[in-house]
């Protein structure tokens, strides 16, 4: 059996491990998003130049 003070030791540092996972998984989820908008910002832009070239 592990003792009692070790075994809380581990579970403080998993929740840590999964804490730091958990944001740098939403972190990489929110860049894709903000990088997707961003493109389709300046495809709008392109349309709107377009439109007012013509």
């Amino acid at each position: 059996m592990v003792p009692a003070r070790r075994r809380g030791c581990m579970v403080v540092l998993f929740q840590l491990v999964l804490v730091i996972g958990v944001a740098l998984f939403a972190n990489g989820c929110l860049s894709r998003r903000m990088s997707a908008h961003a493109e389709a910002m300046r495809q709008l832009d392109k349309i709107a130049d377009s439109s007012r070239k013509a």
